[in-house]
């Protein structure tokens, strides 16, 4: 499998708010037990309007590097803790500004008594940066993945129209994520249709984007037996990764130099095997750590022959 799969995302901005903390290793059969790190989320306002809002989580930041040197990002977030000062707390004209260089990444979690994961795609850990300085707006939300796409689907509703593409990516530890990127631009929607990609015929390839977080308002209304009727109105944000550009040429899927299908049935058998412990460690979080010691289903190690799907 190739080598250093591309993930880089890019946020900057002013930070919205954030829920850090310094916190120590609890756990006594831990080799980590009393290690002081730093944990929680960064909610990064991008744009100046204070509208595209995006999240970035640091799950175990400590204070040194394995080489004993001082750990930048940690002494950043520690600043942060300490001093740094929000959109909401402090307006967005003294709004501490950040650069934060994540990964995407997965966060894969099982409802209470459901047995579908619920995936969902965010940012996660890396560099941290206080500036002085903004990029102009386009350049503060991008991302930069290596993916492979096995599907595409035509979305129409609500006069909006654009392209999911089915497709995953790659963490520095080769562990295949599932992804929905979007295109937009009409040429690369053509684009990306003409590639047809399937599960049996994937394309490998390097994009580029921007994450975009939206506002949709929806009415709910209640009919009054007199009067005017009840009118509520429900907003929810939605993130999307929207592809903007993509290289001239996709990469040759099938050889040791990018990935093959062995390679990714692999990733894809330790993917199930790794769900499987999320949902053993779910099912025991939900009835208060009992249950059986065994995994709740059955892990395929092989992958079925006749197509890729994630």
């Amino acid at each position: 499998m190739k080598t250093g799969m591309v993930n880089q995302v890019v946020i900057e901005g002013r930070i919205y708010q954030h829920n850090l903390e310094v916190k120590t290793v609890q756990n006594q059969k831990s080799a980590n037990y009393g290690t002081q790190y730093i944990g929680g989320t960064i909610d990064v306002a991008t744009d100046d309007a204070g509208l595209n809002i995006l999240t970035v989580r640091y799950g175990y930041v400590v204070e040194k590097t394995k080489a004993g040197k001082t750990n930048a990002t940690y002494t950043n977030l520690k600043k942060i803790i300490d001093g740094g000062k929000t959109v909401l707390a402090n307006g967005m004209d003294a709004a501490t500004k950040v650069k934060l260089q994540p990964s995407g990444a997965l966060n894969d979690f099982y409802p209470k008594d459901g047995d579908e994961v619920i995936s969902m795609q965010t940012n996660e850990g890396g560099f941290v940066s206080l500036v002085n300085e903004l990029h102009d707006e386009k350049q503060r939300n991008t991302f930069t993945f290596d993916t492979l796409i096995i599907g595409t689907n035509e979305v129409e509703k609500d006069d909006d129209s654009y392209l999911e593409l089915r497709c995953a990516i790659f963490n520095f530890r080769n562990e295949i994520l599932p992804y929905t990127l979007i295109a937009r631009d009409p040429r690369a929607i053509e684009y990306f249709k003409n590639l047809d990609p399937s599960g049996a015929n994937p394309v490998f390839t390097k994009v580029w984007g921007n994450i975009d977080c939206k506002t949709i308002k929806s009415e709910k209304v209640t009919e009054s037996a007199f009067g005017d009727a009840a009118v509520d109105v429900v907003e929810r944000r939605v993130r999307e990764w929207v592809v903007t550009g993509a290289i001239a040429e996709p990469y040759e899927f099938g050889v040791e130099e990018t990935i093959t299908a062995e390679d990714l049935k692999k990733a894809m058998a330790d993917r199930n095997v790794k769900l499987a412990e999320i949902k053993k460690n779910s099912d025991e979080y939900w009835a208060n750590k009992g249950g059986s010691d065994e995994l709740p289903f059955k892990t395929p190690t092989t992958i079925p022959e006749g197509g890729f799907n994630f």
